[in-house]
């Protein structure tokens, strides 16, 4: 549901364009970078959010930066007397 909700949100630009261009018969000037925008945009953000909602991608994902993690070691010191 959320990810049906951010593509319809990030779809409205575009949509006002397209109303705009219609009324007015002329497409403006900015219309196609906000597309490009928002498609690049929406694919950045899509990819986090099916990582994030996915159990077995977020394991693997998660895994595979925690394992690097330097871990304290103690030693243990003993006196010779």
């Amino acid at each position: 549901m959320i990810t049906f909700t951010f593509l319809v949100t990030i779809g409205f630009p575009t949509l006002v364009n397209l109303i705009i261009a219609n009324i007015t018969g002329v497409v403006p000037a900015f219309s196609y970078r906000i597309q490009w925008l928002t498609g690049g945009i929406s694919s950045a953000v899509l990819c986090i959010i099916i990582i994030m909602f996915t159990p077995q991608v977020k394991h693997v994902v998660f895994d595979r930066f925690s394992r690097n993690q330097v871990q304290d070691v103690t030693t243990r010191t003993t006196t010779i007397t």
